[in-house]
């Protein structure tokens, strides 16, 4: 399984982000919506598998692409998948957090290996 920081990587990919420098400065992201998101210490994308508003952004734009999140919290775990016309398809990814959930179903729906 990849690390958090990977999946990241991959959801920015995903998204369309890509890193942007700023000189010898830290960089910052341009997302294809136009908006820049400053890069973290790692110069690296937001942390979208750990900070639920960073993968919010993931859900909006899964949701311009058709598919509707499905998310649910159980004692344990969260789990979260993407459908597409509200059909019952996939398998549910199964995480400690909304977030990290949030992108593991992101990546499934759409085919990427994690």
């Amino acid at each position: 399984m990849d690390s958090l920081r990977e999946i990241d990587y991959k959801i920015a990919a995903l998204i369309g982000e890509k890193l942007r420098t700023r000189g010898k400065w830290r960089g910052y992201w341009s997302s294809a919506n136009g908006k820049l998101h400053y890069s973290h210490m790692d110069d690296g994308p937001q942390y979208f598998s750990s900070d639920i508003a960073a993968a919010w952004r993931v859900v909006e734009f899964m949701h311009t692409q058709g598919y509707v999140l499905e998310l649910r919290y159980w004692v344990t775990y969260w789990s979260a998948r993407f459908n597409v016309n509200h059909l019952d398809e996939g398998d549910f990814a199964k995480e400690d957090n909304a977030a990290h959930a949030i992108c593991m179903a992101a990546l499934r729906a759409c085919g990427v290996e994690v």
